[in-house]
C-alpha cells in the first residue's frame, strides 16, 4: 500500500454473493484488485468470514472501506410528519412504530435511519438488519479499517445522481439484475418507495410498476422516470422509451460482465 495514495475498498453485499473492489485514488481511480465471492447471505445470522480472509490479504490492504448492501437485505417505508412530537427521541419512536404496523417485524432487530429534512412532510425512512450491521462494523475494525459508509443501494444511488435527476415531480428508480427499488418524489419530499425483487429484466417493466405503484402513492399524472444501474447502454440512446438513464456506463477499460458484477460495490463512485 503506498504512503502517497488513498486505497478504498468498496463491498457490495447481495444475498448471493459479495463484491470486493480495492481502487486507488484520485480524479480517475484504478482498479487494483477485485474478486466476487459467491455465498448464500443470511443477513440475520451473517457468515462473514471469507470477506474477513480478503480484508486481511495483502492484495487488498487499504485505508478505507465503504460497504454497500442490496435493497434485497434492507426495508424501505414512509413515514407521515407527525404533529406535537416534543423532541428527537420521540420523532424516533413514532418512526419505528410505523416500521413495526407496516412489516411485522420488531424494530428493535433493525436499525432504523430517516431523512428528517425539515420541509418534508414525510420522511423516507430505512431499516438495516442489526446482526448485519454490527458484523460488518465489528469486522472493519478487526481489519484496521476505516468505515467510510454503510448504505443501501437505493440511497448510495440517490446521493450519487440526485443532481442529474429531472426536477419536478419524479420516480426514481435503481436497478440490479434481480430487483429494481422504485421512489417517488415530489416538493413535498419522497412519498412512497419499495424494492420490486424478480427476474432479470425488471427494468423492462418499469413503466407498469410505476403506474402500480401509482395507484398506491396516490399518482394521478404521468411522471419521468430517472432509472440508475444499469450498464453498457449506449451514450444517447435510451434504453427503455420514455425513461432517463443516468450513469449507464461501462467502468472505463472494463466490459459488461465485469461492470455488472461490481455495479452496487462501486455505487458510489459509479462514472
Amino acid at each position: 500500500m503506498s504512503l502517497f495514495r488513498r486505497e478504498t475498498l468498496y463491498v457490495g453485499m447481495e444475498s448471493t454473493g459479495i463484491a470486493i473492489v480495492k481502487l486507488a485514488g484520485g480524479r480517475r481511480p484504478k482498479v487494483l484488485a477485485d474478486v466476487y465471492l459467491p455465498l448464500v447471505l443470511d443477513p440475520h445470522a451473517p457468515g462473514l468470514s471469507a470477506l474477513a480472509e480478503h480484508l486481511a490479504a495483502p492484495a487488498f490492504a487499504a485505508r478505507r472501506v465503504h460497504v454497500v448492501l442490496a435493497d434485497t437485505l434492507v426495508r424501505y417505508f414512509i413515514a407521515d410528519r407527525p404533529r406535537g412530537v416534543r423532541n428527537l427521541a420521540e420523532l424516533h419512536s413514532l418512526i419505528a412504530a410505523r416500521f413495526e404496523e407496516q412489516f411485522g417485524l420488531p424494530a428493535s432487530d433493525w436499525n432504523i435511519a430517516s431523512d428528517l429534512a425539515p420541509a418534508a412532510q414525510r420522511y423516507l425512512a430505512c431499516a438495516m438488519p442489526r446482526v448485519l450491521c454490527e458484523a460488518v462494523r465489528s469486522l472493519v475494525a478487526g481489519a484496521g479499517l476505516q468505515l467510510m459508509a454503510l448504505e443501501p443501494y437505493a440511497i448510495s444511488e440517490i446521493n450519487r445522481w440526485r443532481r442529474r435527476v429531472p426536477g419536478g415531480p419524479t420516480w426514481f428508480a435503481a436497478t440490479r439484475p434481480d430487483a429494481v427499488t422504485l421512489g417517488y418524489w415530489n416538493r413535498g419530499g419522497w412519498q412512497g418507495m419499495r424494492t420490486h425483487a424478480g427476474t432479470a429484466g425488471l427494468e423492462q417493466s418499469l413503466g407498469m410498476l410505476a403506474e402500480r405503484d401509482s395507484l398506491l402513492h396516490g399518482v394521478a399524472d404521468v411522471i419521468p422516470i430517472a432509472c440508475t444501474g444499469l450498464t453498457g447502454q449506449p451514450v444517447g440512446v435510451p434504453a427503455i422509451p420514455g425513461i432517463k438513464t443516468i450513469g449507464a456506463t461501462l467502468w472505463p477499460g472494463r466490459g459488461e460482465a465485469w461492470s455488472r458484477t461490481y455495479r452496487a460495490a462501486l455505487s458510489g463512485v459509479w462514472p
